[in-house]
Order: structure tokens, then sequence, then C-alpha cells
């Protein structure tokens, strides 16, 4: 699996978390089951871009999932372009 794929792939997975995210507002286990799958998310999505994403990026990421999904978006786009090799900005 390219590092392309592998974004995408937790780009699709985290589409899906969104999507579920307001309707378990307020379901208590519902809500522990979506945080601990999104901080797996986070993790592996770290673990496939770490040569390009700051810590600090990652450690922001684990509480905001709309940045969270920008960082994401950026991943998708220097894997499609095969930019140059640095941190997303």
């Amino acid at each position: 699996m390219t590092k392309l794929e592998a974004v995408d792939d937790i780009r699709k997975a985290l589409l899906e978390l969104i999507l579920v995210q307001d309707r378990i507002a307020d379901d208590y286990e519902a809500a522990q089951a979506f945080q601990n799958s999104y901080e797996k998310l986070v993790k592996r999505f770290y673990k496939e871009t770490h040569e390009i994403l700051a810590y600090q990026q990652y450690t922001a990421a684990k509480d905001d999932v709309e940045y969270f999904m920008q960082l994401v978006l950026l991943a998708c786009h220097y894997y499609k372009d095969e930019g140059e090799t640095g941190v997303l900005h």
C-alpha cells in the first residue's frame, strides 16, 4: 500500500467517524467508542506520515477533528503531488 492509499483510507475512515459523531453526543458509551476509534486513527495517521508531520501537529489533532481533517487532506495532496520533503503547514 502506498502512502497515498494509506492516507486516503484514513480520510475515508475519518469521514465515517464524523458522520456518526453528532448522532452519538448523548450516548456516553458510544461517545467513548468514538473517542477510542478517533485516537487510533490519529495514531495511525502519525505512524504513516511522521516524516512530514510535526509532533505538535499530531498532539493538536488528538483534540480537534476539524484540524485533523485538514492535516489528512494536506497529506493526501502532498503524496498525490509527491511534493518536496518538509513539514505540513
